[in-house]
């Protein structure tokens, strides 16, 4: 079983922009600017596989979209 910061990253990287959405809302200010800043990293980084980065540009795109 999933626990709940396994669960959130499992939604955010998802690749589904409803369940992106749906976590990024669960979010006070301060947790999406650590979050955001995450995937920013995440969304350039060599260190990862290329599915994870993708994920990452995925889910920056919708939450940027929900500015």
């Amino acid at each position: 079983m999933l626990n709940i910061e396994d669960r959130f990253w499992s939604e955010i990287l998802s690749g589904d922009s409803e369940a992106i959405q749906r976590m990024w809302a669960s979010l006070n200010s301060q947790e999406r600017v650590v979050v955001k800043g995450h995937l920013e990293r995440l969304a350039v980084s060599t260190d990862w596989k290329a599915e994870q980065t993708e994920a990452a540009r995925k889910a920056l795109e919708v939450v940027e979209a929900d500015k």
